[in-house]
């Protein structure tokens, strides 16, 4: 929609249809919790056991990213 709708627009088609009341109700459910620490735990266990090289580079900030989406949840679950 980029573009085709003013942000304005979607602002209020939001706010008038109650989704952004809904976005401050929903919580990350226990599988999705999981899943995300599954991904954290399975890159970790790939920088611990791959050779140095590119993809270490790519997979450090996977890590990184990963730690900082985390962070953000639980901020947000505050």
């Amino acid at each position: 929609m980029q573009g085709h709708v003013s942000e304005e627009a979607l602002r209020h088609a939001l706010t008038a249809s109650g989704e952004m009341d809904r976005w401050d109700a929903v919580t990350l459910g226990a599988k999705d919790r999981e899943r995300l620490d599954d991904a954290q735990s399975a890159v970790t266990e790939l920088l611990n056991t791959v050779p140095p090289g590119r993809p270490i580079l790519e997979l450090t900030r996977a890590n990184g990213l990963l730690r900082q989406v985390v962070d953000c949840l639980r901020t947000a679950e505050k």
